[in-house]
């Protein structure tokens, strides 16, 4: 097997985005790793979940802004000036 994906599936949980509770379903794995890239920034959760909200397009979800965010953080560990970013086709 190439991946060993846990079989708890997705993972609701309330954070506070910008000042406002809400909720996003994520897998566990993006958990940790939202933890560990806010640990590392010295944030808690809900304050890189809100830099991520004032950074991501309209055009996309919320939660799928959190895991675009996760992923180029993975690709690109250095914090940029905007905490989300699309690629660009080139």
């Amino acid at each position: 097997m190439i991946l060993d994906i846990p079989t708890a599936g997705l993972v609701n949980r309330n954070i506070i985005v910008k000042g406002k509770r809400t909720s996003i379903r994520l897998e566990p794995t993006l958990w940790d790793v939202l933890a560990t890239i806010a640990q590392k920034e010295g944030k808690t959760i809900n304050q890189i979940c809100s830099q991520i909200a004032d950074s991501a397009p309209t055009t996309c979800s919320f939660t799928s802004a959190v895991r675009v965010y996760i992923i180029s953080r993975l690709i690109t560990p250095k914090p940029t000036s905007a905490p989300y970013q699309m690629a660009t086709a080139g």
